[in-house]
């Protein structure tokens, strides 16, 4: 159990890790005003840009009351800054 436990933690570590350095290479080869706009950011400062630059299709709301009602989210979830 603990092993496993373990494995996993281990494993969304290097996950963890592995995304942000796709996120800093892509940040890096930005155009240089957003750039040096981006470079000076924390890593979760960083992460939440990223996630505000992501389109608004990646969250659809449907509503149960009108199975033929999509609508736009007001406001994307809150994260923790």
């Amino acid at each position: 159990m603990i092993r496993t436990l373990r494995v996993t933690r281990a494993s969304a570590v290097k996950a963890r890790t592995q995304a942000f350095n796709t996120l800093w290479g892509v940040m890096i080869g930005a155009p240089s005003p957003l750039r040096d706009e981006l470079v000076i950011l924390t890593k979760r400062s960083l992460v939440n840009r990223a996630y505000d630059f992501a389109p608004r299709l990646r969250i659809l709301w449907h509503s149960p009351a009108n199975p033929n009602d999509y609508s736009w989210p007001a406001s994307r979830p809150p994260y923790e800054t």
